[in-house]
């Protein structure tokens, strides 16, 4: 199996492949990707494998609905795919640092406020 996040990966083959191998297909990625300074490549990887499973498996379903309309808007499907990762490391940190759990709620209403517009700035942010 191939990954590249600007091409749909086909849902029931993603989901059916195994976890290390679709974390080893992503990390090949990443390893190509230019990633701001610090930036954690590991992090970066589950992120990426978060997204795309949620996606995949429609759940939440509101991920897929959300590149499909930053799609429509004009942002590349990998751009989209990051802008989606921030509204879930936002979700992330709030688990870790403040010690609650995951507020799908939240996270549904950061979706929601995603555009292409601000999806860019988020992923020009995090590559410079």
């Amino acid at each position: 199996m191939l990954y590249d996040p600007d091409a749909h990966p086909d849902p029931s083959a993603w989901l059916a492949a195994d976890e290390d191998e679709r974390r080893a297909v992503i990390g090949q990625m990443v390893g190509h990707e230019r990633l701001p300074p610090g930036a954690n490549r590991e992090a970066h990887a589950i992120v990426h494998e978060t997204v795309e499973n949620q996606i995949a498996s429609r759940d939440p379903p509101e991920v897929a609905a959300t590149l499909e309309r930053l799609r429509g808007e004009g942002l590349g499907r990998h751009d989209a795919i990051h802008a989606i990762g921030t509204a879930l490391t936002d979700q992330l940190f709030k688990i870790l640092h403040d010690k609650r759990p995951f507020d799908r709620v939240a996270y549904v209403a950061a979706l929601s406020k995603l555009s292409a517009n601000n999806g860019q700035r988020a992923v020009r942010r995090r590559r410079t």
